[in-house]
């Protein structure tokens, strides 16, 4: 004799779970109308938690944008950083650069963030001459 494999549900599943229909050796029962209803009915109302469920959430998540729309985010300031941090913008211009930033991108934030006299130096410095400099040099 064969073993009779019968599937297993998560628990709020349990009551709307099949019974097994057809046992070794005989042929399939006919479901009542009153099984049918009543699994019916179960699915019903797991899909109605389901929805109210996913109706909270959206709910939540409306009041979460609109709580996030509303407030500014808060503009930091760098403060200026004297001559004297050429190494430090060196170092975050080379960071910056070996992270995959393009050259303009380094230079609006070294400029933001130090106060160098000659920030295109330090630019070609990590960078190398830009193009146009090669060319207008030859």
């Amino acid at each position: 004799m064969l073993p009779v494999w019968v599937p297993h549900f998560p628990a709020p599943l349990q009551g709307i779970r099949p019974s097994p229909t057809v046992a070794p050796g005989r042929y399939p029962r006919a479901v009542t109308d009153e099984d049918a209803t009543s699994r019916a009915r179960r699915i019903a109302d797991l899909a109605d938690t389901a929805l109210e469920q996913v109706e909270a959430t959206r709910r939540a998540v409306e009041d979460l944008l609109a709580e996030v729309d509303s407030a500014a985010a808060p503009v930091l300031r760098l403060e200026a950083v004297p001559e004297a941090g050429l190494d430090s913008a060196r170092l975050v211009a080379i960071e910056m650069a070996v992270a995959g930033r393009t050259r303009a991108e380094v230079a609006a934030h070294i400029r933001a963030a130090y106060d160098l006299s000659d920030v295109e130096a330090l630019l070609d410095d990590v960078f190398g001459p830009e193009s146009g400099a090669r060319a207008g040099g030859s």
